[in-house]
């Protein structure tokens, strides 16, 4: 095939998705493609449960309606992979609603692959963090600090979509603050 059509074949097949990256109860991580489409939101996605049971460990069981597999053609041959790998890094939105995942991803992703992300998209909701043993700002600020210094590294990043949630009286002010001044490592967007 020409390297134009295999490209679209690739696109087509598994670039342009939403993909849910979770930690799954195997103490690594898992993904899981939206069954809905890519303009949702994250409301709909807790609705339908896209990402499977979150248990008390801020892990997830596998969804009992899976969507695709991604990773199924990457493995099917090395030529393919070398043609795809790009594609799924380029276009895919990877979505993330803990801390942890992020930086899980981060320290296990080749660092030239993870620098190839171009869309983020993260639901952190603070408020019930502590259910599931997941750090906030107020209970792991390094974790907080770490995971915007790993985004502002990101080179090829082109978009972020933040959703951050925490009481109102979790933080003062001044504390709010701080906790927000670390989005200041992300630039270039």
């Amino acid at each position: 095939l020409p390297p134009e059509v295999l490209e679209l074949i690739c696109k087509r097949a598994i670039g342009d998705r939403l993909v849910h990256i979770m930690r799954r109860p195997s103490e690594g991580l898992g993904h899981e493609c939206c069954i809905l489409d890519r303009e949702s939101g994250p409301e709909a996605c807790r609705e339908q449960k896209c990402r499977g049971l979150k248990l008390p460990t801020g892990r997830y069981a596998k969804s009992d309606r899976p969507g695709e597999d991604l990773t199924a053609l990457l493995q099917t041959c090395r030529k393919l992979y070398v043609s795809a790998i790009s594609i799924l890094y380029g276009t895919t939105i990877f979505d993330f609603d803990s801390l942890e995942s992020l930086i899980t991803l981060s320290t296990s992703t080749l660092p030239h692959r993870f620098d190839s992300i171009r869309h983020l998209s993260f639901d952190f909701r603070f408020g019930t963090a502590h259910l599931f043993k997941e750090g906030t700002p107020s209970s792991d600020w390094a974790r907080w600090e770490r995971t915007w210094r790993v985004i502002g590294s990101m080179k090829a990043l082109q978009t972020l979509r933040a959703r951050i949630e925490w009481h109102k009286e979790d933080a003062g002010v001044v504390t709010e603050r701080r906790w927000l001044d670390e989005l200041i490592q992300v630039t270039g967007l």
